[in-house]
């Protein structure tokens, strides 16, 4: 009997060793028997805690987990906007033992569209919201550096190497004593590259408002030159831009600080011509603070408001969605529940979802990634602890 058990052994430890060979040589170079096919529509949900920051690829018609890519707790996520590039790779920001963006190690890495590293650019300082645009195969990469001057790196997208490097970036006539440039956002239209960012008024600037004294820079670079074109500076003080979209041809910039009680007159859009580098029209929404915006396939804009006091709430101010037809001009609009901090938005196939990053003391919304249907409805479909940024890719495969 015993001699039957111990040649069984002899014959079944070789078909283990042979299988624990088999996975462990082969399961980190055949990734796609551990995860299949990558869906066809794609989403991309980032997320970062103390313990935890992590890239959740999900499928963007079933909401379904494809992969959960954890990265190392030191890339403390600093941006919360995802960027796609030409190629289908997410960039993302982020800024380890520091404040501002401007830590030891911050820069922004560049991920597959399955979610594994490619390239990490240690830039000493990290891109803001929206900070990184694409054109004419380059990366445009904007960032707050010391001296509060910013920065914007220019990385060829094959080689991917730094190309060149805009820093100091002053308006002309003005003193670098006197004189700032907090990069907000990075966009490309009509064939040019908007860098747009705020910073203190020149001393002889009158001050409307003496909380939000900075107004809005905009410097114009040709991406097939690599050469600044231009700037347009002088706009209201109180102006800040976090977000725009290129419509025709022409820039809509989206004023999040469009109703500050001490402004006079109030404009929630500018429309800027990227050529002339000129605002040639400027109007209103039907609900101010249009803090981020986004173009549907089918050409209808989404734009998110929040309200920033429980002041401007108690004056009938809401928090919201608006609904754009940028033809028509016809809107329509959808409050939110007081209190859900939404940190960024992008749409898919007519659905607007928007992060939520923690409960508040106003509101017991879980955090995750929460969308609003046709007719209004707002569901939470992935539930995430601080989630902050959102990327839909459609049709990837």
């Amino acid at each position: 009997m015993f001699k039957g058990v111990h040649s069984s052994v002899v014959v079944l430890v070789p078909v283990l060793l042979v299988v624990l060979v088999m996975m462990a040589s082969g399961c980190q170079d055949n990734e796609v028997e551990v995860y299949g096919e990558l869906p066809e529509n794609v989403g991309y949900l980032h997320s970062g805690t103390p313990r935890l920051v992590q890239l959740t690829i999900f499928d963007a018609d079933t909401f379904e987990v494809y992969r959960e890519v954890e990265l190392p707790i030191t890339w403390v996520a600093y941006s919360h906007r995802l960027e796609l590039d030409p190629m289908g790779r997410i960039w993302m920001g982020y800024a380890q033992d520091g404040m501002g963006g401007r830590g030891r190690h911050s820069g922004v890495q560049v991920l597959s569209p399955r979610g594994d590293l490619e390239h990490d650019f240690d830039l000493g300082c990290a891109p803001p919201d929206g900070g990184i645009a694409f054109a004419n195969g380059l990366a445009f990469v904007g960032c707050a550096a010391s001296g509060f001057t910013g920065r914007v790196y220019v990385v060829d997208l094959v080689s991917m190497e730094v190309v060149r490097e805009f820093k100091g970036l002053i308006p002309p006539g003005e003193k670098p004593a006197e004189s700032n440039f907090y990069i907000t956002t990075i966009v490309e239209v009509g064939g040019a590259i908007l860098v747009v960012g705020f910073g203190s008024p020149p001393r002889d600037y009158p001050r409307v408002t003496p909380h939000y004294a900075a107004y809005t820079r905009i410097l114009v670079i040709d991406p097939e030159t690599i050469e600044m074109r231009g700037w347009l500076s002088g706009l209201e003080p109180g102006l800040r831009v976090l977000d725009v979209l290129d419509i025709g041809g022409k820039a809509r910039l989206f004023n999040s600080l469009s109703h500050l009680h001490e402004h006079a007159p109030r404009v929630d859009v500018y429309v800027l011509d990227p050529v002339t580098v000129d605002v040639v029209d400027r109007f209103n929404l039907e609900h101010p603070f249009p803090k981020w915006a986004v173009q549907d396939d089918d050409g209808m804009v989404y734009v998110s408001h929040r309200v920033l006091s429980s002041r401007m709430r108690d004056a009938g101010l809401r928090s919201g969605v608006t609904k754009l037809d940028p033809e028509s001009g016809e809107e329509s609009f959808v409050e939110v529940p007081h209190g859900m901090g939404f940190r960024d938005l992008d749409v898919y196939r007519g659905m607007a979802c928007m992060t939520h990053t923690h409960k508040t003391a106003s509101s017991s919304a879980e955090p995750g990634l929460w969308c609003l249907d046709g007719d209004g409805n707002l569901e939470l479909r992935i539930r995430q602890d601080q989630a902050t940024g959102i990327k839909f890719v459609p049709h990837m495969r």
